[in-house]
């Protein structure tokens, strides 16, 4: 009501934004060189969303490529659009990384720090065996839950009490794909 808002005490608050000279000048370096006729240096990719800090922000922090990369320092197999993702199959990455020439990265990471270094695009084959076996082992629960899954009992068999929390998580990791964690 109006009466309420004229007993309630009003405040202000004042943000000032920080200026760094430098961010913009390195902005426009930065700019230039990509902008540059192609040239033979190598090159590194980086993280897209830091990118966008940067470009953005006077002070984006340190370089962060972990979004992309899994632990091993390798393209994450979840980046995958496939089913299967062959070592060389990265069609997503290419929406969380910008490709760059080898002296900007050396200019990003010589005045923010951070990393890893990132020169190419490949999935980890560490990851990917352990996908593999993943799916293989979903495949050997889904048959399990098939062949188990009863609502009568042959004579000489017997039914075995299975706490409802376990049982729901392994059928979601079973059949439905939801976690990646075993249960138990």
């Amino acid at each position: 009501s109006r009466e309420d808002v004229l007993r309630t005490e009003a405040y202000m608050l004042f943000y000032e934004r920080k200026r760094a000279p430098n961010a913009l000048k390195y902005r426009r370096r930065v700019e230039s060189i990509m902008k540059g006729p192609g040239n033979s240096e190598g090159t590194f990719y980086i993280s897209w969303y830091w990118f966008v800090k940067f470009r953005a922000l006077s002070d984006p922090g340190p370089i962060d490529n972990s979004e992309f990369l899994c632990e091993h320092g390798n393209v994450n197999v979840s980046l995958s659009t496939t089913p299967d993702p062959a070592p060389d199959n990265y069609s997503n990455v290419h929406n969380r990384t910008r490709r760059i020439p080898e002296s900007v990265w050396k200019m990003l990471v010589s005045i923010y720090g951070g990393g890893p270094p990132v020169r190419d695009l490949v999935t980890c084959p560490a990851c990917l065996e352990e996908q593999r076996q993943l799916r293989a082992r979903r495949e050997q629960e889904k048959r399990a839950i098939q062949e188990s899954d009863k609502t009568y009992v042959e004579p000489g068999e017997c039914w075995y009490i299975i706490d409802s929390k376990w049982l729901n998580q392994w059928r979601d990791f079973a059949l439905e794909d939801k976690t990646p964690r075993r249960p138990g």
